[in-house]
């Protein structure tokens, strides 16, 4: 007697193997969905505008990461629970990792107008940057961390409107490039102010749209901000280079720019004091950077660079 192919005792293999082959399917289809949610990438957008957000500040825990030009961040880098979003001009918001989807909306903040009284003459005061000595040099920063200077302003520019603010970015040396480097080699940066309190900077008040700088040339960064009415108060401002990273994501990426520094404390117009203090880790303390020449320097010369290198137009 023949057995045909579909008897029970066949069935039941054919039953078993298909059962077998639904299983594997379905594991694979899981590991697949769960890998695709950790590794998702995440947009962050403009809740009124509709429009992504570049170079937005991720924190959590004791690190961080900016989204790219594009407002994108991937969630398999984020190694917490929890994550911090905080970017000028919108409301921070907190989330829980397992909350979030593929994209996040930041509110903007509605900015109160201030009467202002606006003269039909103000007086000009230009302050030029300092001329470069032997020993001003410049200072290293890496990546998601920011230099600034404190600025404390005397009487005879107190309360004026900054119209234009300038800075010095130097070029690398030609040891800190990797080979095989393009020519084009850039890096993205931000300028900010932050009013003043204790003597340490507190509020940021502006910042500018992301800079993008090839460190293979010096840069002069000239910012106009007149339009942005901020007054220099008796307390001072701290003006400040903030590092994003790199703006081609070059794997020979390098890791830090040199801002150029002054070995000036004061002059006729203004006294000076620098930080450096580390983005997107707030547990961190910040540096003072005499303190730190002196500790790491030995016979610290009396010229060397503690300050950034920057020019005003003042008006008042």
């Amino acid at each position: 007697m023949l057995i045909h192919p579909l008897s029970y005792e066949n069935k039941g293999c054919i039953l078993f193997f298909n059962f077998t082959m639904k299983n594997n399917f379905y594991f694979i289809f899981l590991i697949f969905i769960s890998y695709f949610n950790y590794a998702q990438n995440v947009i962050v957008f403009d809740s009124l505008n509709k429009y992504n957000i570049p170079y937005v500040a991720i924190q959590y825990e004791k690190n961080g990461l900016y989204t790219d030009e594009k407002g994108v961040f991937k969630l398999i880098e984020i190694t917490s629970d929890s994550l911090f979003i905080n970017h000028y001009g919108y409301n921070s918001l907190k989330l829980a990792k397992k909350n979030l989807k593929d994209t996040i909306y930041l509110k903007p903040i509605v900015q109160k107008l201030e009467e202002v009284l606006i003269k039909n003459k103000y007086k000009t005061i230009v302050i030029k940057q300092p001329k470069s000595t032997r020993f001003n040099g410049d200072f290293p920063i890496s990546k998601k961390t920011e230099i600034i200077s404190i600025v404390i302003p005397e009487k005879n520019i107190k309360n004026s409107i900054i119209k234009e603010i300038s800075f010095k970015i130097k070029k690398l040396n030609k040891s800190e490039i990797p080979e095989n480097i393009e020519d084009k080699w850039s890096a993205v940066l931000r300028i900010n102010i932050y009013n003043i309190e204790n003597g340490l900077p507190v509020e940021n008040i502006f910042s500018s749209e992301p800079k993008t700088i090839n460190v293979l040339n010096d840069n002069n960064i000239i910012l106009a901000i007149e339009k942005e009415y901020i007054k220099i108060p008796y307390e001072g401002l701290g003006f400040g280079i903030e590092f994003i990273g790199t703006a081609n994501n070059n794997v020979n990426e390098i890791s830090f720019i040199r801002p150029a520094l002054t070995s000036k404390e004061s002059n006729n117009d203004m006294t000076f004091k620098s930080i450096l203090r580390f983005t997107l880790d707030k547990s961190k303390t910040i540096i003072y950077i005499d303190k730190f020449n002196q500790e790491h320097i030995q016979n610290t010369p009396k010229n060397i660079g503690k300050n950034l290198k920057m020019g005003f137009v003042f008006l008042k």
